[in-house]
């Protein structure tokens, strides 16, 4: 048997290679992942392990926080930190927002994920290792990290303007450096440049201070001793935190992240074996069809039911090993550009690709397992059939099968129903996950019922045409199995379903946002700095200073409480609600804003608060008592905390005008616009938008959804052409005598190539109808349980669906054409004889 599986192979290598390439795709999908994931779990590996104890602002405790404004450390404490026992050295370092302008006259972005732009000082330590030139020696000089310098093309010797706080400036770029943080976050984050210590100090934060401190420690001292130890010398708001313990929670961190990025890429991949299972199922299925005189003979002269499923399972087992091979191939092709990604988004990866065993097992693993597992229910079929009916011809699919999975479609379609008319109850759960519950009960029922479905839509598609010949036989051939048709309309149906449901998710967050920017924002214009820092004064007065600009109000922000227990607090003029903002309060008046505090409905419902409460916060170490005056709803720039006036922002907030400014004027011509964008013009880092503008960009981060759903799509299409083409040659091929008949009554080669195109046109519509329709079900659902908006309200991207309609005809049209050219090359008399 194993001899003769072999030769099998062989001869069928032809027909099975669709399947070949499926096995394949799926392979590379989860070798590349796989080898991702090690490759960025190796990187995490290299963090710094020379820190014994960071010195640190920490409003949260223990857990080390990033803040542009942080307690300082003054620069007369280092030698006393330098003299504890057990320190063997120490390097102050200087954060503060800075900014560096790429050759394009736009600001550039370093490694790292963070939104907020920092520059740092220089210091001779592994914090900072020079990749190329030299170290920053005086003002007018920087380095520039790695990334940043590559995004901004920004090379030494080249001419610059370097943004922070304190202004623009002119600076020479001297050296290029690659940033190793003692922990992924807070501090850690990478810095967009460097300048030397005293600069750093002067235009990061204040002269003769640091922000934070490494400490390197003594051969036999412990970090835990050590520690302790340098606790006991600092001033409040400063925390010693264990190097130990950062490096280990930074090397969990990473391979966390690293995990759960696998884990995301993998159900993508899931989807995709799966889909891939499918047309490998279908493909056997009519193999072992086609092929039933010859397991009837084979079983005719003594062979086992055992053995006929081992021979079929063979086969499948030898597609699936060569597939693997050639699909780990491609799976590193796949990984390389995504680790040279990740390692250009976070400052701690490495770019170094591991093959590892476990990585190399797994895939071969899924590839074996997909193929057999996938021809294991056809092998049992074809072994199941007597020798005698074998004899007689193809194996036909029993009907009771179809009547059972309509049975169980029919089930999960009615309480997918019921839980999607209970998700209608209410914005909040249980109602919206019996929804989203509903919603992929549906998306499984419509699986099962995918040929009852398929015949349906296909007579309502054809019903214009039926009058004339060939779209009338293209349908009757396309339901004449059913099954066969389920399956690849199922195969299509998946993926075009999860694309379009990311897509409707994606498009109802972007118009929740944009509604609320609409709904909140009255002035014409609003001004933001890209990078998180504080607006100037300069730039301040630059603004109001503009022809036509009425006000120009200042959004500052400030956190109360520490960890877990803080919520922000927003200032903002009072006189700007109504003229500049507008609130829709649940309770209260705009002019409480004035005299109190306006809570968001969510915290004061998780506070317990109710209008004229009056409530202690700690604010930058203060104890300040304010009233509940009203509570509001969403709004856009002012939070989800508590809005306060600019007057208790004087008072309690740390100084800066916080990083958006809202502009009223007289009206918003391109004139006013042209002065703003002219007092704008020396800080490239704050950006004038109009609402909509901003609510665009606002809506960018569900930009990387989209790109999602259009690879599921392409996906989605990928696979469709496999098994539309697929299906079609094999059904081709059973329909040799048929298409000789056609052929011998008088049908051309063009009208052959015609009826074939229209079948795969029409299953790739039934695939997309039933995929777009049940997608837009779960997108409504997901963006009702997570948005908390109305299932009514969910945006529907309608150029996708469009795009997807197009597409779908397009992949219907080029799957046709191999198996079309086939049929209409059959030889008449050829085909007669082997009916």
């Amino acid at each position: 048997m194993w001899l003769i599986g072999v030769r099998n192979l062989l001869a069928q290598r032809g027909r099975l290679v669709l399947t070949f390439i499926t096995v394949v795709l799926g392979v590379a999908f989860a070798s590349g992942t796989l080898f991702f994931a090690d490759s960025i779990g190796a990187g995490a590996r290299a963090i710094r392990t020379d820190v014994a104890v960071l010195v640190a602002p920490s409003p949260g405790g223990e857990e080390v926080e990033y803040d542009a404004r942080p307690t300082l450390l003054p620069a007369a404490q280092l030698p006393r930190l330098a003299a504890i026992p057990g320190v063997a050295a120490t390097d102050g370092i200087v954060d503060g927002y800075a900014a560096v302008v790429g050759q394009d006259g736009k600001v550039v972005r370093p490694a790292g994920f963070a939104n907020d732009l920092i520059g740092t000082n220089w210091s001779e330590t592994p914090r900072l290792r020079l990749v190329e030139g030299r170290a920053p020696a005086g003002p007018g000089e920087i380095a520039v990290e790695q990334v940043a310098a590559r995004n901004g093309e920004l090379t030494p010797g080249t001419r610059t303007t370097a943004l922070h706080g304190s202004g623009a400036e002119e600076v020479t770029v001297v050296g290029i450096y690659l940033y190793q943080p003692a922990l992924r976050d807070g501090p850690g984050r990478a810095p967009a440049l460097a300048f030397d210590t005293t600069t750093a100090q002067r235009v990061l934060q204040q002269p003769n201070t640091f922000t934070s401190v490494e400490l390197t420690a003594a051969p036999g001292v412990s970090t835990r001793q050590l520690r302790d130890a340098v606790a006991a010398t600092l001033p409040a708001g400063l925390v010693a935190h264990d190097g130990a313990l950062l490096a280990e929670q930074s090397r969990q961190q990473e391979e966390s992240d690293a995990g759960t990025t696998a884990q995301i890429l993998l159900s993508f991949t899931l989807v995709a074996l799966l889909i891939g299972a499918t047309l490998i199922a279908n493909t056997f299925a009519m193999l072992v069809g086609r092929r039933a005189r010859e397991f009837g003979m084979l079983r005719a002269i003594g062979a086992t039911r055992r053995q006929i499923t081992m021979l079929v399972l063979v086969e499948a087992a030898g597609i699936g090993v060569l597939a693997t091979a050639v699909g780990m191939l491609v799976g590193v092709g796949l990984a390389l550009p995504m680790i040279d990604f990740a390692a250009g988004r976070d400052p701690v990866l490495g770019n170094t690709l591991h093959v590892t065993p476990r990585a190399v097992l797994s895939s071969l693993a899924v590839g074996v397992l997909v193929t057999v597992l996938a021809a294991w229910l056809p092998a049992r079929r074809a072994a199941a059939v007597p020798p005698v009916t074998a004899l007689h011809g193809d194996i036909v699919l029993v009907p009771k099968a179809m009547r059972v999975r309509t049975i169980l479609g029919l089930g999960l379609a009615s309480i997918g129903t019921l839980f999607c008319l209970l998700g209608l109850l209410g914005n909040r759960p249980p109602f919206t996950v019996a929804g989203v519950v509903g919603a992929f009960t549906m998306l499984i029922a419509v699986v099962l019922l995918a040929a009852g479905l398929a015949r349906v839509i296909l007579r309502l598609v054809a019903a214009p045409i039926r009058h004339r010949l060939l779209p009338r036989l293209a349908v009757e051939n396309v339901m004449r199995n059913p099954r066969r048709t389920a399956a690849t309309v199922s195969a299509l149906m998946v993926g075009v379903a999860l694309a379009t449901g990311i897509a409707v998710f994606a498009a109802s967050a972007t118009e929740a946002d944009r509604t609320v920017v609409e709904r909140t924002v009255r002035a014409p214009f609003l001004a933001a700095n890209i990078g998180g820092g504080q607006i100037s004064e300069a730039t301040l007065a630059r603004v109001r200073a503009v022809a036509g600009v009425t006000s120009a109000a200042p959004i500052r922000r400030e956190t109360a409480g520490t960890g877990e227990e803080g919520f922000p607090l927003t200032a903002v003029n009072p006189a700007a609600l109504g003229s500049l903002l507008d609130l829709e309060l649940a309770t209260g008046t705009p002019d409480g804003l004035a005299t109190g505090a306006l809570a968001h409905e969510s915290l004061a419902a998780e506070r317990d608060w109710s209008v004229g409460d009056s409530v202690d916060l700690t604010l930058n170490g203060q104890r300040v008592k304010v009233a509940i005056t009203g509570l509001y709803a969403d709004a856009a720039l002012l939070g989800d905390g508590l809005l306060v006036s600019d007057d208790f922002a004087e008072r309690h907030f740390r100084p800066g005008n916080g990083d958006t400014v809202v502009i009223g004027a007289d009206d918003n011509g391109s004139e006013l616009r042209s002065g703003l964008e002219a007092a704008l013009a020396d800080r490239p880092d704050v950006r004038l938008y109009t609402p909509a503008q901003y609510a665009a960009e606002e809506a960018g981060a569900f930009a990387i959804l989209i790109r999602i759903a259009t690879t599921l799509l392409a996906l989605a299409l990928v696979i469709a052409v496999l098994g539309i083409i697929n299906t079609l040659a094999l059904s081709v091929l059973e329909r040799t005598g048929e298409v000789g008949l056609l052929r011998a009554i008088g049908m051309h080669r063009r009208q052959v190539r015609a009826m074939i195109t229209v079948e795969s046109m029409l299953i790739a519509t039934v695939g997309g109808v039933l995929g777009i329709t049940v997608g837009i079900l779960l997108g409504a659902m997901v963006q009702h349980a997570v948005l908390a908006r109305p299932v009514t309200d969910a945006a529907i991207p309608l150029s996708l669906a469009v795009g997807a309609f197009a597409a779908m005809g397009v992949a219907g049209v080029v799957a046709a054409q191999w198996p079309a050219r086939r049929a209409a090359r059959t030889d008449v008399l050829e085909a007669m004889r082997a009916e």
